[in-house]
């Protein structure tokens, strides 16, 4: 099966960001007083060091249900771009936000470091590569 350019860019971002949303949706779950009292009767029951976390324990569970939801709504979001724009578009992203540095979002909730951003920029080169062209420079 032939994938459309959008939907390659919809699976390189969800892979690239999809322990920082699982962690969030983790931590949101965690709220529930049902799983913090889980977790209280696991530590009080000393079957669990003091460090134990159920949020650690859930998340990997958590990842497959964001995957089936993010990856989707990616896809429907880029499927408005040309997809012969895509790729270049895409590239010409990561490298501005390499350029200005740490990404930081929702107000430092989530920041995404310089290495993030090497992974995300080497995604993409395996999944959506462009050849390294000049574009027309407009004089002035």
């Amino acid at each position: 099966m032939d994938y459309k350019n959008s939907q390659i860019l919809a699976a390189v971002v969800s892979e690239w960001e999809r322990p920082a949303i699982s962690q969030i949706a983790a931590g949101n779950l965690m709220h529930l007083p049902m799983l913090q009292s889980l977790q209280a009767t696991i530590g009080s029951m000393g079957l669990v060091s003091g460090n134990y976390s159920l949020q650690a324990d859930i998340e990997p569970m958590i990842q497959p249900v964001v995957n089936a939801l993010v990856t989707p709504m990616l896809a429907k979001y880029f499927g408005n771009i040309p997809e012969e724009s895509i790729p270049q578009m895409a590239h010409d992203v990561v490298e501005q936000l390499r350029y200005k540095g740490p990404l930081s979002i929702l107000e430092g909730v989530i920041t995404f470091d310089e290495e993030d951003l090497d992974e995300l920029a080497d995604l993409l080169q395996k999944n959506l590569p462009v050849e390294k062209t000049q574009g027309y420079q407009v004089k002035h």
